[in-house]
């Protein structure tokens, strides 16, 4: 955790392109994400259901239509954060959601 901060400090010290930064944080998670792939009974928990941008194999993937959280949550306006629709305010910000009128999203079946 250490080097990913040390690299996106780094870049944003520097005016890095963000790109660059992305694939530098990519090659540190990557090994590592691998090492939980090869893990016995990985395959069989399905990250892909409760991720919106990721799929089984927890590689990022774009935006799937048709995905519904395996719980119910509203989206915060403040920071984009997926809140779990029994949370009064977002757990990332603070932000209230009474003062956001944030629809729920209902969970998949």
């Amino acid at each position: 955790m250490n080097s990913i901060v040390e690299v996106t400090r780094a870049g944003e010290a520097s005016g890095q392109d963000p790109a660059g930064t992305a694939r530098q944080v990519e090659a540190i998670v990557e090994p590592r994400l691998d090492l939980v792939r090869a893990m016995d009974g990985f395959d069989e928990l399905r990250v892909g259901r409760a991720f919106e941008n990721f799929d089984d194999a927890f590689r990022r993937v774009e935006s799937k239509p048709e995905w519904r959280p395996l719980i119910e949550r509203w989206r915060c306006r403040n920071c984009g954060n997926d809140t779990p629709a029994e949370f009064d305010a977002c757990y990332a910000c603070g932000q209230a959601r009474a003062e956001q009128a944030q629809p729920t999203v209902s969970a998949a079946p």
